[in-house]
Parts: structure tokens; sequence; C-alpha cells
């Protein structure tokens, strides 16, 4: 229970006692509370507040069912707008950070995903969500892709066994073993069929990962979409995060 949901209780207390002392049934001719008509504001304004949280709320879901959209899409830079003004208005929700972050990685913006996601994943729950379930292998999947084999796998070790065969778990472990040039494990890893779950940008990533890896080992091309690779971010920034990826992107037909 958060801090607002227990302050919304003892409002809501406080605002019944005094309604309740107002209207209560009095003796004829007891003059009325010396309080006037307070308790009646403090319901007025509680039903008010309520209604505000309530709005916002809806505001925010809606700018995430939004941004979830616009994401399949393959428009992260109009996800990533619908998502911060979600975060303006739930700015402690984990799950706001988590699609955040979703977005700053189709963007190949990873320091930025990265610390999004440390903030999802230190909440243990939030309206009845496992967030850290949800937000550690993605974690995992973005400290990889920044090199950090040492703190990718700290995060990997916090999942448990089920965790760890999850797509964006798998997919994390693919990268760090491309980095150390071990084209087997990865060709094994992308083979399992948790990784055939993904759409979009990690399918894309996942796809040119596959093809890097058979070329190494057999010479033998295989074709991916460098566009959906790209989104929106172009060369530029996957170059920044992985030269060698962006390499072997643009020379591959």
């Amino acid at each position: 229970m958060n801090w607002r949901t227990i302050v919304l209780w003892l409002v809501l207390v406080a605002a019944f006692i005094s309604f309740y002392q107002y209207f209560a049934v009095r003796d004829p001719g007891a003059p009325p509370p010396a309080f006037g008509w307070l308790p009646v504001l403090m319901v007025v304004f509680f039903f008010l507040f309520f209604a505000v949280l309530v709005l916002r709320q809806r505001s925010a879901n809606r700018a995430l069912v939004e941004g979830g959209s616009l994401l399949s899409a393959g428009r992260p830079s109009e996800a990533l707008a619908k998502y911060e003004l979600a975060r303006r208005l739930m700015p402690r929700a984990p799950i706001v950070r988590h699609n955040l972050a979703l977005a700053n990685l189709y963007l190949w913006r990873v320091d930025n995903a990265v610390a999004l996601l440390e903030g999802a994943s230190s909440a243990s729950r939030w309206g009845g969500q496992d967030t850290r379930a949800l937000s550690l292998p993605v974690l995992a999947l973005a400290q990889a892709l920044l090199g950090k084999a040492e703190q990718t796998a700290q995060t990997l070790q916090r999942l448990d066994d089920r965790a760890q065969s999850t797509h964006f778990a798998l997919l994390a472990q693919c990268i760090l073993a491309c980095r150390a040039g071990d084209w087997a494990k990865a060709e094994e890893l992308l083979q399992r069929r948790e990784v055939y779950q993904f759409g979009g940008f990690f399918r894309a990533l996942s796809e040119v990962l596959a093809s890097w890896a058979a070329q190494s080992l057999r010479g033998e091309k295989l074709r991916f979409n460098r566009v959906a690779l790209y989104n929106e971010a172009g060369p530029d920034p996957v170059r920044k995060v992985w030269p060698q990826l962006a390499d072997f992107a643009e020379k591959a037909v």
C-alpha cells in the first residue's frame, strides 16, 4: 500500500466521522455543531480529489495503450511522447518507466533505457503486477547491448529459473555470446522457441544476430530487416552502442 492510498483512507475516515456527527440526530432545539459546514465541505473536497485521481489514472492508462499501439506500428518517437505524458500523470509508476525504456531501446538510447529499467525493477509490485520480473530481463538485454557482461550476469542471477528462459533473457545471453565471439552458443540460443515470440524491433535484432552467427560459422547469409533494426534512429546510434553490429548490418547483403 503506497502513501497516496493511506492518505486517501485517512481523509475518507475523517470525512465520514465529521459527516456523521453533523447529520447525527440531536435533541430538538440543540444548536448545530460549532464547525458548521466544514464536514460537508470535507466530503465534497474528498470526492473532487478522488475524481481528479481517477481521471489522471484513466488518462495515463489511455496514454500507455496508445503508446503501445504506436510502438507496435514502428513509431517509437510518437510512442515516447505518449509515455512521457503517462509519466507526468503517474510519475512513480514502474510500468510507465518500463514502457519508456522500451521506446528508448527502439531508438537505441540504451543508456536512458538502463536508467529507467533500474528504477522500474526496484519496485516489487505495482497494481498487482510483478514489475521486477517484467523489467529485469529487459534490463539484462539493455546492459548486454552496452557490453556490460558482469552487470548483465548479475541481473540474470536475480531472475528465477522460469524468468531466465523468457525471450528477453535469452536474447540478452545471445548478445553476450555474440560480443564474446561464441557464435555456436549464440545460434543455439536464437533457435529457442521463446525467441520467436519477438516482433518489431526485437525481432529485427534477433534476425541480424542470427545472420551474423550463421555467416561467422558457415559463411551463410540470412536475410534480416535493416529498416526495423534502425527504426527511426538510423545507423549512427547503433554504431555508438555496438560498432561491430553496425558494421555487419551495413555490409551484409
